[in-house]
């Protein structure tokens, strides 16, 4: 039987709050499971989507991820991958580049799936006994593709390895029925959702070891993958950064008084993200603004990397609040410029704005995002 490690949804390249130490935090993360398949000397690795968090990740993103896959190759340890939703470019994904250079297996590459007629043969890599397969993470009539696969399946051990939320997940965000998987695989690699998720199919386990690093923080918790071996699969946690929630009740409090109290519950810490969440309702006919930049700096000295306010709880009865709870900071930002009154193509651009700060941009993309800037607003 084969031994591998199965991670996924590494969204390498990602910056949480902008964050360039987090974009580091990602890149940890991959190493360290890079560091335990080389340490094991596992037959292979499998990641099932999302190896980027970006279509077009920067080179410094990419000279990591180049870094590490030449260490397994060095090792003659084969990385097997699909392009996952983030993975993909308009044109194209830089996976099929690696693919071609002999860097990884991308199975999503169109050499892998042949039709005939109204099936889809389902080809893939043989490699130590095992036959491994993948679809890859498109949206447009994916049930209809899995209902055409005819997996062509050789070996002793076969993987399928796929990047699709199915229903025993979530009915509401689920993107196929389990039952449309085809039939025959020993071991069903998910990706695409962010957490452990483990069931099973036809009596096959089917895997989700979730996202490397914290995508959101809606998925703070533990973060790993799992390393298999004669069939058995055991969960492998990873050391990522830690992230500390301090929840404050401010029920009767000027905003000074909550900032002062916040600043007083502020424990020492060493580098964790600290996420302050403020409950009740402020004193009737406070005016002033909570101290954010006083409560950032009390964390800053106290050890943290980082601290984010949240007050979708947080009343003022002379203010209208706007909502936080369970929103990615993009959709945050989006809110915040609409009530501000943009929209249409000035939201746009506001977005794009954003986007961008922060950014350490050459002089050749600097100028690229302005004639893209002013493009969006006809000019």
């Amino acid at each position: 039987m084969v031994r591998f490690v199965h991670f996924g949804d590494t969204h390498l390249g990602r910056r949480n709050f902008k964050l360039e130490e987090r974009e580091r935090d990602f890149e940890e993360a991959f190493k360290q499971v890079i560091d335990f398949a080389i340490r094991k000397k596992v037959d292979f690795v499998i990641h099932s989507g999302d190896v980027f968090d970006t279509g077009r990740p920067r080179y410094r993103v990419v000279n990591f991820l180049v870094s590490q896959l030449l260490r397994l190759k060095r090792e003659g340890i084969p990385f097997f991958t699909i392009p996952g939703s983030h993975d993909v470019a308009p044109d194209g994904t830089l996976l099929s580049t690696l693919h071609k250079v002999g860097l990884l297996k991308n199975l999503g590459e169109e050499e892998y799936f042949e039709k005939r007629g109204e099936e889809v043969i389902l080809h893939g890599e043989s490699y130590k006994g095992a036959f491994i397969a993948g679809v890859p993470g498109r949206r447009a009539n994916i049930s209809q593709l899995y209902k055409s696969l005819r997996p062509e399946l050789k070996g002793d051990f076969r993987i399928l390895i796929f990047h699709h939320i199915i229903s025993d997940i979530s009915g509401k965000f689920s993107d196929i029925e389990k039952e449309v998987l085809p039939r025959g695989f020993d071991y069903y690699a998910g990706g695409h959702w962010h957490s452990r998720f483990e069931t099973s199919f036809n009596g096959k386990p089917v895997v989700y070891p979730g996202s490397t690093e914290v995508w959101d923080v809606r998925e703070v918790g533990e973060k790993g993958f799992f390393y298999v071996e004669d069939g058995r699969r055991k969960w492998i946690p990873l050391k990522t950064r830690k992230f500390v929630e301090l929840v404050v009740n401010c029920d009767g409090l000027t905003p000074s008084e909550v900032s002062q109290r916040v600043r007083e519950r502020i424990e020492p810490n060493d580098g964790a993200i600290l996420l302050i969440r403020l409950k009740g309702r402020l004193k009737e006919g406070s005016k002033a603004e909570i101290n954010r930049k006083g409560i950032m700096d009390t964390a800053l000295e106290r050890g943290y990397l980082y601290a984010n306010i949240y007050t979708s709880e947080l009343l003022n009865p002379k203010e209208a609040q706007v909502s936080l709870e369970h929103k990615s900071l993009e959709e945050i930002e989006k809110e915040y410029l609409e009530k501000k009154g943009y929209k249409g193509k000035e939201l746009e651009v506001g977005m794009r704005l954003i986007d961008l700060f922060g950014k350490r941009l050459t002089a050749s993309e600097i100028e690229a995002n302005k004639r893209k800037l002013f493009g969006m607003l006809g000019l």
